[in-house]
Order: structure tokens, then C-alpha cells, then sequence
């Protein structure tokens, strides 16, 4: 049993209502200095000859990825040479990765190999490889995905970010076959900041064009129709002039003539 004087409450332990924590201390104190000591992380795996040699077979940066890193990479890499070369090629269409110049399976298996490393890699690491190929990017703002973009373009493949915001304009409606990623990155962030607004807010939008907030107009209905003023904005001057002939309007003039014309054949303005 612990020693009585280390069992009875000082008067400050009183005070502060903290005797039973203390009793508890007192009576486990082996269990004390373990909980007091702060946990050790565990040591990082060593590799062993056998993982060494497979990485070096594979191409896998074993001294960046770490162990478990490089054994993450290695568990794909099996999986991707036990497959058909029509399953590999659909894995690439995934990753939005071109196979036309892929000629051998060795081809697919490479080029999936390069950007699951990336995938694989810390930041720091993602860093330090974007330097040494001399790749200029604010490293203070720019996030994980955005460096892995960078490489992937750099490597001349494809951004896999634009191939994202593609993927999201089609979900929102907005015709992103007609339109530059830099526009249909604009347009997406412009309706979503819409679809975040409070109806006040839209309405006083939707009237700074003309139009007339009808009764019963939902807010959904206010960023459809403006999330298709945004597309003619933006729209090339031939596909902006198929917009037009189809609802009746000339098609002379420049688009800031052209967008409010279609506005008022679209729907009740101020003006009419």
C-alpha cells in the first residue's frame, strides 16, 4: 500500500476538489509515470532486401516513398501487370491518362506507375521534385493535388484538374465541350457561389440583367437561367450564333449586342 502521508490530501488538493485524481496517483504509481510519459511513435519499418530489389525492378523511389509507401505502389503495380491490356487502358482512361502512343502493356504499366508515385509522395517530396525540374508554382497556396497537376503537365500528360472541373460542369449543365477550361472553371465557381447565395442576393442579380423576378420563380430556376447567361458570355462567336438563330435573334453585331437580345427572347425583362 502507498505511504499514508502520500495517501491523505494536501490542503491545496482539497481546495481545487482534486482528491479523488490524487488518491488515484497515489495508488497506481507505476501506472502514473507510464501515463505521463508521452507515447513514442513508432519506428518507420526497415526495408529488407527482397522489397530493395523489387523497387529497383519496378522503378519505385524507395528512399522518398518510405516502406509503406513503396509497398502501396509495388500492390498496384502487381495489379496492373495481371491484367489485359483492355483493363489496363480503361485504368488510364480513370486516371484521365492517354494510351494511344502505348504500344506494350510495359507502356500502360509505366505511365500509371509515374503518377501513382506522385500520388504516393508527401508534399514536401512533391515540392523538392517540382524545384529540381524547375517547375514554377507558389508553394505557399498551392495544395498536394495541384503539384501532382503540375508534374502530370510538365510530364506532358494531361491535367487531371481540368479533366475534374470538366467532369463537373457536364454535371451541372453548363456545355463544357464549347468552352475553354479557363472559362468553364470560371462559370462552375460562379454558379456554386450562386447556389450559395440567399434569395435577396440572387434576386438583385438576376434584375442587375434586366430580368423580371416573376411570382413563383425558385431559386433553382434563377441560377439555371443564369448560369446560361454566364455560358453565352463566354460561348466562341460561332456556337453563340447557333444560340441565337435558335431563339430567333439576329445574329449582327458583337456579343455584348447578341446577350442581351437572347435575354429578352428568353424571358420577361424590365424593358418589355
Amino acid at each position: 500500500p502507498p505511504p499514508a502521508e502520500e495517501a491523505t490530501p494536501s490542503v491545496e488538493e482539497e481546495e481545487e476538489g482534486d482528491y479523488a485524481r490524487s488518491k488515484a496517483r497515489s495508488d497506481c504509481g507505476v501506472e502514473e509515470d507510464r501515463e505521463s510519459t508521452p507515447p513514442q511513435a513508432a519506428p518507420e519499418e526497415e526495408p529488407d532486401e527482397e522489397l530493395e530489389a523489387r523497387c529497383a525492378n519496378q522503378g519505385v523511389p524507395l528512399d522518398i516513398l518510405g516502406v509503406a509507401g513503396a509497398r502501396n505502389v509495388l500492390t498496384d503495380c502487381s495489379a496492373w501487370w495481371g491484367m489485359k491490356m483492355k483493363d489496363l487502358c480503361e485504368e488510364c482512361q480513370v486516371r484521365e491518362l492517354p494510351t494511344t502512343d502505348c504500344l506494350e502493356k510495359g507502356d500502360l504499366v509505366k505511365r500509371l506507375l509515374q503518377v501513382r508515385i506522385w500520388e504516393e509522395m508527401s508534399f514536401k517530396a512533391l515540392q523538392e521534385k517540382c524545384m529540381m525540374l524547375g517547375i514554377s508554382v507558389a508553394f505557399d497556396f498551392a495544395t498536394k493535388e495541384e503539384l501532382e497537376d503540375l508534374l502530370r503537365q510538365h510530364a506532358g500528360l494531361p491535367s487531371c484538374l481540368a479533366a475534374k472541373v470538366r467532369a463537373q460542369c457536364r454535371e451541372k449543365g453548363i456545355p463544357e465541350e464549347h468552352l475553354r477550361v479557363e472559362d468553364a472553371c470560371e462559370i462552375l465557381d460562379a454558379v456554386l457561389k450562386l447556389e450559395c447565395s440567399k434569395v435577396a442576393e440572387l434576386k438583385r442579380v438576376y434584375e442587375r440583367w434586366g430580368m423580371v423576378v416573376e411570382a413563383g420563380l425558385e431559386k433553382q430556376d434563377m441560377v439555371r437561367n443564369l448560369q446560361e447567361i454566364f455560358v453565352w458570355q463566354c460561348l466562341p462567336q460561332e456556337e453563340l450564333h447557333k444560340v441565337c438563330r435558335a431563339k430567333g435573334v439576329p445574329t449582327r453585331g458583337s456579343r455584348d449586342d447578341l446577350v442581351p437580345q437572347l435575354i429578352a427572347a428568353s424571358w420577361p425583362t424590365s424593358g418589355a
